[in-house]
């Protein structure tokens, strides 16, 4: 029940921090820079109150032949937008030109950039922008024009537009008002004024107050991380320890293991060596027995022969006697008649 709470919870959270926009898409010439592009007009009414709001999808129909990878600008204009919509670079990788205006946006980060290395044209006029901070453009380097103009503009991080080389057109006032058109000198002008007036002294104090403030804390924690540390290392060595008692366990284990395979690999070779013999015993048995019984053949045949020559022998004896005495009463009878 509570994962599905849980889930329930999740899904909600993420339907309201999503959402869609509506996509007009135009080929706009009326840019300074670049002269032609494929934008993104926002025509659906979008709220955006937290920074963690992101694009789910996009909605419109394209020209032909092109997909959301050929749009090379948006153009949001009079909608509710206190922080950049995020996720935006997933639909829109190739964006070159970002513009939006009289939407309220109060804030806007170096992470909000980051994605947009191709960046070039980035107007945010008529905001309500306070702070541009450090290391803003850090990843925009090919910018060309910059319009921050009708914001109330209270501080600007020292150096943010040092390594805008390419910067043609700037627009911004607030704590200092300036524009110029296709004049990088006049650029660089601007951006000193911008720093004379613009950096917050006081500003700079109270964070150095801050930082004061934090480095105590972080040298506490420090000392809390170091003891961690101390602690971590002794329960490290113990661990090592016994690792090391586990490992030369194991070793023994192993080689007694080893061991006793071998003893029975020795005992599988003698029992297979002795169940060979037996074969080999059982095979000259039957062979014995096969000859003995051959030979036992061989001598009732020779005695039946013999047995039956003797007969055969008996039986001509006889038949000889008693032809001899036939031949003999013959004679007696002879010559008792001659006799007579």
């Amino acid at each position: 029940m509570k994962l599905i709470t849980a889930a329930i919870a999740a899904f909600l959270i993420n339907l309201v921090n999503s959402f869609t926009i509506n996509c007009d898409f135009h080929i706009s010439t009326k840019y300074f820079a670049p002269t032609e592009v494929y934008e993104c007009r926002v025509t659906n009414y979008l709220v955006i109150n937290s920074p963690n709001q992101k694009v789910e999808a996009i909605v419109g129909n394209h020209f032909i032949n092109m997909t959301n990878n050929d749009v090379t600008g948006i153009r949001i204009k009079e909608k509710s937008l206190k922080f950049m919509p995020k996720n935006l670079d997933q639909f829109f990788p190739n964006l070159k030109v970002i513009f939006i205006s009289r939407s309220g946006l109060c804030e806007i980060h170096e992470s909000d950039l980051r994605a947009f290395k191709s960046l070039v044209n980035l107007d945010l006029s008529y905001n309500d922008i306070k702070v541009i901070e450090r290391n803003l453009f850090k990843y925009n380097e090919k910018l060309e024009v910059l319009v921050l103009k009708n914001n109330p503009l209270q501080h600007v991080h020292l150096n943010v537009f040092d390594h805008l080389r390419n910067l043609k057109y700037f627009a911004v006032n607030g704590c200092w008002n300036g524009q110029v058109s296709n004049n990088k000198t006049a650029v660089k002008s601007i951006v000193h004024n911008l720093r004379e007036n613009c950096y917050d002294r006081e500003i700079a104090v109270e964070n150095y107050d801050k930082l004061s403030e934090n480095f105590e804390e972080l040298k506490i924690k420090f000392k809390e991380i170091k003891i961690n540390l101390k602690e971590s290392e002794e329960k490290l060595k113990i661990s090592k320890e016994n690792s090391e008692k586990n490992v030369e366990n194991l070793s023994q284990n192993l080689e007694f293991y080893e061991a006793k395979f071998r003893n029975l690999q020795m005992e599988k070779e003698i029992s297979e060596i002795h169940a060979i013999k037996r074969e080999m015993k059982l095979k000259n048995y039957i062979k014995m027995m096969a000859i003995g019984i051959g030979i036992s053949f061989i001598a009732l045949i020779f005695t039946s022969l013999t047995l039956l020559y003797m007969k055969l022998l008996k039986g001509e004896s006889r038949k000889q006697t008693r032809d001899e005495y036939d031949a003999i009463e013959s004679q007696e009878k002879f010559n008792t008649n001659a006799m007579l």
